[in-house]
């Protein structure tokens, strides 16, 4: 036990001594906190200053030769409390900080324990009697352990600290090393365009993003190796290396790179600290729980690890509820239409994601087809069909990072099942879906021979494995405004290589989109088709119905929807109704660009669309174009979204309309087609909607002023005010509402005298052809809509009409000089009132107040 009553003499003479050697105040802290921590337990080594990828704190501590933790010394007197202090450094300090697992800050005389920055515990150390709680809480951080997880989406937030603190350090340490061996590493894999030499495992990425993909690697691929660990001897980097070699070949491969010594030494102290929490992990209780429970683990992983990132969503991860919709729409067409009555679990039916990310898609085939198999023959055949569908799964992912997190995943979750991964491991290749199926492999090199090998594999699937269902997320990045070299660059195999090799003459894949266009005169549209995600349907395309013309196929993509109505996509659309023999396009929306906006299932701007192209077997000349047919999701918000998509169980449960033109070329929507298609629609000349005025009462509307009057007057001489009011949830006589013509607030109905007045008696505008009074005051309207009476003047004109329902015989809009009731336009539920100024018939958008005030 410390001697309180010493260290509180020393302590005194170093806070109010003279600064030697030119230190600053809490340097003079360092060999009494280090004699202090050191003398607390057995084998406690101190180390100043380490660097940690969040800044420098003052003491690195190691206990029992395990890194514990981080101590950060404040000049005596500051205090320990980083949420107050105001200069500008330790702001910025605490900011990094506060990420860190376990840290002491301490002036000498307050000490505060934080752990990722939450505080644990605050003690004042005045005298000696304080030292016993100043102990306790010095202990509790050298005694520190990683708080073990005990299922999936407790590890995922376990995990997340540690690999951000990684992330974060090995950034830190390529900005200040330019030339080290991390350095040196990061142009191995991303490519070093002085030199010309291409990129290994991440071709042409930012340092930010490889020390994102670095970091997930050594995260996921040492958990990988924990899961499959069942001895008792510590988890050393060859044992790991020994665990993967079997079936996660190419990961041993990334990870014996990525492990060098020197690589290393600049981020030590996260490094340790991440393989020490990985090391607790105990593999017991991730033997079951099944599929299902692996579905989401990124989705918490990414929310706690990096939430921004979750909004590179075509890279990383799709939202659950989408991938779950899309995999019934396939199961049921292959139990429906195409005689596979297990659907996903019938024997014989592969599956490919060729932009498998995280690998959520696939897990989601899984734990269908199991949920299919256990449906038929019971609970007991899950694991004969797990270890059965694993060998029928395929996938192409470019990114280390996402690739490891996938292997990590489906590889539990097989596991969960009871089942088996296929020998030599999963069908997941670290290749580039649009590199050409007989590319030749990368160079031979010792230390890359894994990547080189299953490069090979992929590139053998794609030439040789039939697959009947090819479904994701492919990428989405448009790619025109680049040279003509950049563009074959990024398009590959695609757009300049030969889609017959045999043929010197042969055009590339995407010349099939191209051509139609120039044909039609259109090519001057064509740079739309350069977009990753075009590329991905094409190899789509030719993998499922083009390299056996006899086979059956299904492409399932949930991608950007410009091709449903492109001009510049017209080609690609008549080539999909010639190659299929039906299209069924279910459209989210999601525009977030313009005057018109919708909320999207990602958080993009971007509006998307899910299709299912099918060809059932060899198509004739003779049959014709595909039929498409097309519906549009119902709901205005993300939630209500994924609400709809939880309701799809098949394609029987959408109301699809048939879009079935006799020119192929035409979009997969329904609507008009010629000259009127392409005229502007009124709610783009007329941008600002609103919902019109919402009383949910009518006696405050009226034929006159004076019937108002009349009944204004009698509800205020009411002694049943309430009864009579008519009151709602949203509005009560006892309660204040906001002005609607004025500021403020108005008074309870039930405090006014008989002679006070409401806001105003205004002429309305009730229906298309019933000009009424009505009085117009926040205690009376439940949705007054003030936007709607602050544009209202003599210039303003109202059109009207019903956006939300399909539009029968009659007039398609009316107008009004009044502000409108929400029921203006058909008197059953009319909505969303744009709203022009007579004089210019333009928005007058500067009088657009906001959105829904009432």
């Amino acid at each position: 036990m410390p001697d309180w009553s010493q260290y509180l003499d020393e302590f005194r003479r170093v806070s109010s001594g003279p600064i030697g050697g030119g230190g600053s105040p809490e340097a003079q802290l360092v060999p009494l906190i280090t004699r202090l921590l050191e003398g607390l337990a057995p084998e406690v080594r101190v180390v100043q200053e380490f660097r940690t990828g969040l800044g420098r704190p003052d003491m690195a501590v190691y206990h029992r030769g395990l890194l514990v933790g981080f101590v950060e010394l404040k000049a005596p007197g500051k205090g320990a409390d980083p949420e107050r202090f105001a200069d500008p450094h330790d702001k910025r300090q605490w900011k990094n900080f506060r990420h860190l697992p376990n840290l002491v800050y301490t002036d000498g005389e307050s000490f505060a324990l934080y752990h990722e920055g939450g505080l644990v515990r605050r003690e004042v150390l005045r005298s000696p009697e304080d030292g016993a709680r100043v102990e306790e809480l010095l202990l509790h951080f050298l005694y520190w352990n990683p708080v073990v997880p005990k299922n999936p989406k407790e590890l995922a937030r376990f995990l997340a600290p540690l690999t951000r603190f990684l992330r974060e350090a090995v950034v830190e340490a390529l900005r200040e090393d330019p030339e080290g061996r991390l350095a040196q590493l990061y142009r191995e894999w991303a490519g070093d365009p002085t030199s010309g030499r291409p990129g290994r495992f991440l071709p042409g990425v930012s340092e930010e993003a490889f020390a994102d993909a670095y970091a997930q690697l050594m995260a996921y691929g040492f958990l990988l190796a924990r899961m499959a660990h069942r001895g008792t001897e510590p988890l050393s980097l060859e044992l790991a290396l020994e665990l993967l070699e079997g079936q996660h070949g190419l990961l041993m491969e990334a990870l014996f790179s990525s492990n060098h010594p020197q690589a290393l030494k600049p981020i030590g102290p996260a490094y340790k600290l991440l393989r020490r929490a990985i090391a607790a992990v105990d593999p017991a209780p991730f033997s079951g729980g099944g599929a299902d429970t692996w579905l989401y683990f990124y989705e918490d992983f990414l929310e706690a690890y990096d939430p921004e990132l979750r909004k590179d969503m075509g890279v990383y991860y799709t939202p659950v509820p989408v991938v779950r919709a899309m995999v019934r729409l396939v199961d049921d067409l292959l139990r429906t239409k195409m005689g596979k009555p297990l659907g996903l679990a019938e024997e014989g039916v592969t599956v490919m994601d060729p932009a498998v990310g995280t690998g959520t898609f696939l897990l989601a085939v899984l734990d269908q087809a199991l949920t299919n198999a256990e449906g038929r023959f019971g609970p007991g055949m899950r694991s004969h069909y797990a270890t059965e569908v694993a060998d029928r799964l395929y996938a192409l992912e470019v990114m280390v990072g996402p690739y490891a997190v996938a292997q990590l995943r489906l590889s539990r979750a097989i596991e969960a099942e009871g089942g088996r991964l296929p020998p030599g491991g999963l069908h997941v290749y670290l290749a580039d879906t649009l590199e050409a199926p007989d590319a030749p492999p990368l160079e031979r090199e010792f230390f890359y021979e894994r990547l080189a090998q299953e490069r090979r594999e992929a590139a053998r699937v794609k030439r040789e494995v039939p697959i009947l269902v090819i479904l994701g997320n492919p990428p989405y990045d448009r790619v025109e405004g680049e040279s003509e070299e950049a563009r074959k660059a990024r398009g590959k195999w695609i757009v300049q290589g030969k889609k017959d090799p045999q043929d010197p003459n042969s055009p590339p894949p995407l010349e099939d989109f191209l051509a139609p266009l120039r044909a039609l005169g259109k090519g001057v549209h064509a740079k739309n088709l350069y977009n990753l995600y075009v590329y991905f349907w094409r190899f789509a395309l030719w993998k499922a119905f083009e390299q056996d013309p006899k086979r059956p196929g299904v492409v399932a993509f949930i991608t950007a929807s410009s091709y449903l109505t492109g001009p510049g996509f017209a080609g690609m659309r008549a080539f999909m109704r010639r190659l299929a023999h039906e299209i069924y396009v279910l459209d989210l929306g999601g525009e977030g660009r313009g005057a018109v906006r919708e909320e999207n299932v990602f958080d993009i701007q971007t509006p998307v669309a899910i299709a299912l192209v099918v060809r059932y077997g060899e198509k004739t000349e003779g049959e014709g174009l595909a039929q498409v047919f097309y519906h549009r999701l119902s709901g205005a918000t993300r939630e209500q979204k994924f609400a709809a998509l939880k309701d799809v169980q098949g394609l029987g449960s959408l109301r699809f309309v048939e879009v079935n033109p006799s020119d192929p070329h035409a979009p997969f929507v329904p609507g008009p087609t010629g000259d009127y298609a392409t005229w502007p629609r009124i709610t783009r000349l007329f941008p600002w909607r609103h919902s019109g005025v919402e009383f949910k009462r009518t006696w405050p509307i009226g034929p006159t002023k004076e019937t108002l009057e009349k009944r204004w007057r009698k509800l205020l001489k009411s002694a049943d005010k309430a009864h009579l009011f008519r009151e709602s949830g949203d509005r009560k006589v006892s309660q204040e509402y906001p002005a609607v013509l004025g500021k403020g607030k108005l008074k309870a109905i039930a405090l006014l005298g008989p002679n006070d007045t409401p806001e105003g008696y205004l002429r309305y505008g009730y229906r298309s052809f019933d000009r009424a009074w009505a009085i117009v005051d926040g205690r009376v309207c439940s949705r007054p809509r003030p936007p709607l009476w602050r544009t209202f003047g003599p210039k303003q004109l109202y059109l009207t009409s019903l956006l939300t329902k399909p539009l029968g015989r009659g007039p398609a809009l009316t107008a009004t000089a009044l502000v409108p009731d929400r029921d203006h336009f058909s008197g059953r539920g009319g909505k969303d009132n744009p709203s022009c100024h007579l004089t210019n018939l333009v928005c007058d958008e500067s009088k657009v107040v906001g959105q829904d005030e009432g």
